[in-house]
């Protein structure tokens, strides 16, 4: 008869072994079950994350045909870019405007008159006080470091320097300091004055001389004069900035201010890549694959099925007081589902009456606002596929939920398991030990020995 040792049954199998075999059996049906359930629901999430992707992609590009203003785009351009030239914003008038630059902005600039042997020479100590139009600092020139070289390196570091710059020439002749303002017009001119020490910081500033007087632009914009202590004029023209770059005083030049269609050409081609990598989105996501038999994940799916005709109605309605359609701005929905665009006649259409797109686009019942009510249904944070995603989500936490009642179970099957087994081992070991002894009895008896030989 077999026999059942502490270790176990006697086949020699280990009663852990046997337990944990007869556990996973019990176990595999169940955790198989919810295991495939939670991939099932994670493949649906990841698919609700590139459907909400796409057309929050789509909801930006909707946001930007909003702004009217990016939209209606301008350039600007000089008959002669050598003298000026010209960079607008948004909203800036059209026209034809004549520029006559009389003089250009200039900083004061000073330099030694008789030049210094060397960086080395010194130019005495004392106080020096450097004014630059109202403002002014001072420096310290200490007896030990009076060099024209240091005396440069002073100025320069000053903490206060509103804007005076030493730099060192070294010619032929010899070193010449010289000092410039990095301002310019009539406000920038440099003075100096010294005070205390040995007197001869005074030497040194007579020996300055004006290089460049300080002088402000003379522009005249459609024979009015305007002065400018910059060289790049704002506001002149609302929107535009005029930068001078050459003085050409009584010579007259042209500045054109007109539409620049680029910009909404642009807006508009990403509104309909976007919406077009949307539909491709859905189409993956949603459809069915005659020739592999195989669906997207979301095929058949209300959420997806319900944005995709939604916005597909809402591009063939039309919209503005004009009740004008998509294809009046050059773009069409073809049989596909996609929209095709048509630069050439979108550029037409700004060229005649830019308030046409902006009339189509705006307002409450406008293109933009019926569309972006759409799309912020389903991808705001309460929206739609937010709520789905929730759902799911609360359904992985279900899942974990069973998977720990399934481990607790598992816990108390295994114990119980074990406990039988273990008492089942502890019956069989005494049925050895009476086995053996009953034996042994036996062959005790009288004859039994004679008849056993």
């Amino acid at each position: 008869m077999p026999t059942i040792t502490s270790a176990g049954v006697g086949s020699g199998l280990d009663i852990n072994s046997l337990v944990a075999q007869l556990v996973a059996a019990e176990r595999a049906p169940v955790a198989n079950r919810l295991t495939r359930q939670e991939s099932t629901i994670r493949v649906e999430l990841s698919a609700f994350g590139q459907f909400r992707n796409a057309l929050s992609a789509f909801d930006s590009a909707l946001e930007k045909l909003s702004n009217a203003d990016t939209l209606d785009g301008r350039g600007a351009s000089s008959s002669d870019e050598e003298v000026f030239t010209a960079s607008v914003q948004s909203g800036a008038a059209l026209g034809r405007f004549s520029v006559q630059v009389e003089q250009l902005a200039q900083a004061h600039r000073m330099a030694s008159t008789t030049p210094y042997a060397s960086v080395d020479d010194p130019v005495g100590y004392g106080t020096l006080q450097l004014d630059l139009g109202s403002d002014s600092f001072s420096v310290e020139i200490d007896p030990a470091a009076q060099s024209l070289a240091e005396v440069r390196d002073a100025i320069n570091n000053a903490a206060d320097n509103p804007g005076v710059r030493a730099t060192i020439l070294n010619t032929d002749s010899g070193a010449i300091l010289q000092l410039s303002s990095d301002r310019t017009g009539a406000d920038s001119e440099i003075q100096l004055s010294s005070s205390g020490g040995d007197g001869e910081l005074n030497t040194f500033i007579a020996n300055l001389g004006q290089t460049q007087a300080q002088q402000d632009a003379i522009v005249y914009v459609d024979g009015y004069q305007v002065t400018s202590s910059s060289n790049s004029l704002d506001g002149v023209l609302q929107g535009v900035t005029i930068n001078l770059n050459e003085a050409r005083p009584g010579e007259v030049f042209d500045l054109n201010v007109s539409r620049d269609n680029n910009a909404a050409v642009e807006v508009i081609k990403e509104f309909v890549n976007t919406y077009n990598s949307f539909v491709d989105q859905a189409k993956s996501l949603g459809g069915y694959n005659a020739d592999t038999e195989v669906a997207g994940t979301l095929n058949g799916d209300s959420i997806l099925r319900g944005a995709t005709n939604q916005l597909r109605q809402a591009l063939t309605g039309s919209y503005g007081e004009g009740d004008e359609f998509l294809s009046a701005f050059g773009i069409g929905l073809d049989v596909d589902g996609r929209l095709s665009f048509d630069e050439t006649e979108l550029s037409s259409v700004l060229d005649a009456d830019f308030s046409k797109l902006r009339d189509f686009l705006s307002g409450d019942d406008g293109f933009v606002a019926s569309l972006q009510g759409i799309t912020g249904g389903y991808v705001d944070d309460d929206g739609i596929i937010g709520g789905r995603v929730d759902s799911l989500n609360q359904r992985l936490d279900r899942i974990e939920e069973r998977n720990e009642a399934l481990d607790a179970r598992m816990e108390r099957i295994e114990a119980r398991y074990l406990a039988q087994f273990s008492a089942l081992d502890v019956m069989l070991s005494q049925l050895q030990q009476t086995s053996s002894y009953l034996s042994q009895q036996l062959a005790s008896l009288p004859g039994v020995a004679n008849s056993n030989e």
